[in-house]
């Protein structure tokens, strides 16, 4: 009986778990196009070779408040989204990187065909996608945390069995 009681609590707890994660994720996802798709901003400019306006950010004479808030925000920008995936789903890691590389490209595309005056930039892919794929490695230490601390709650991922190089 006791383990049936267990067993109703865990199922109870996982559901509490991930309708949490659904309304963050939700929550998220708006202030995303918020930031990104809705608000104009920015002087419609394009550039489409890569590194370069990084580059031109670390090598300009510009305020470090304007580097770290375009260069870390742009890193930052999906962390979130990959952190939600490492601790949601059951992907394995390229599958979770393929996602986040897709989402960020899907809000350029946007900026480039449906708004006026974002600027598309594919430095902004290059660090959505690093700070994204750094949101999914956490996102699963996370997870590889709490499945030390309470191995009974966690379920076992096909990605824990995988290969270290997926």
């Amino acid at each position: 009986m006791m383990k049936l009681v267990n067993a109703v609590t865990i199922l109870r707890v996982r559901r509490v778990t991930l309708a949490l994660l659904l309304a963050v994720g939700v929550a998220y996802a708006v202030a995303v196009l918020n930031l990104t798709v809705w608000s104009a901003g920015g002087d419609g400019g394009r550039n489409y070779v890569p590194f370069r306006s990084i580059w031109d950010y670390l090598s300009a004479d510009r305020p470090a408040r304007i580097r770290v808030r375009h260069l870390g925000g742009n890193a930052v920008l999906l962390m979130p989204l990959g952190i939600l995936l490492g601790l949601a789903t059951s992907w394995r890691l390229t599958r979770s990187l393929a996602a986040i590389v897709a989402v960020a490209i899907s809000i350029e595309t946007w900026q480039l065909l449906g708004t006026t005056g974002r600027t598309v930039d594919i430095d902004d892919v290059i660090l959505n996608s690093i700070g994204g794929g750094l949101g999914v490695l956490l996102g699963l230490g996370l997870l590889s945390g709490l499945a030390a601390l309470a191995p009974s709650t966690v379920r076992p991922r096909r990605s824990d069995t995988a290969s270290a190089d997926d």
